[in-house]
């Protein structure tokens, strides 16, 4: 399936749920894992993010499992993201930031630093921000919704 067909389930599935929308945008990410985020342009943002949202997470599910049932079985599983206005565009940047800002602070003092929990998403974007760092290590720890990253300092003159 190639992203004109999943730009086309995803207006499909906006016009069964009777929400106006001005343009679903492919926008190519070569730097997170080579995905593919589908901009939904909007004026009924608000019902389609939902609460710190949990709207547009449950929302992304249930494309995502359209797009799973409507791929043949020796087709690979694309990997995509559904935007809104570029809220999660802004959300993973604050994300970026703030775990920027926790690698540090475990680098000055030497210690682990805990995030707050996370979705999967979340926590895989924090585990490739790090891939490559020497000094910081990531780690999951906790369960469900209580699942989060652990930064760790690793100190290379040992």
């Amino acid at each position: 399936m190639n992203n004109d067909d999943i730009k086309k389930v995803i207006e499909e599935f906006l016009t069964q749920l009777s929400v106006s929308f001005k343009d679903v945008r492919i926008i190519e990410d070569e730097t997170i894992n080579t995905s593919v985020t589908f901009m939904i342009d909007t004026e009924d943002s608000n019902i389609l993010i939902g609460t710190r949202g949990e709207t547009l997470n449950s929302l992304s599910h249930l494309i995502h499992r359209v797009v799973s049932n409507q791929i043949n079985r020796e087709e690979k599983q694309p990997f995509f993201i559904v935007d809104i206005n570029e809220y999660q565009t802004r959300k993973l940047e604050t994300l970026r930031r703030n775990a920027t800002m926790m690698a540090e602070r475990a680098r000055t003092f030497k210690h682990d630093v805990e995030m707050e929990p996370q979705s999967s998403y979340e926590r895989m974007i924090v585990h490739s921000l790090f891939a490559d760092d020497p000094t910081i290590n990531t780690e999951s720890d906790g369960f469900g919704l209580a699942r989060h990253i652990v930064i760790k300092f690793v100190d290379t003159n040992i």
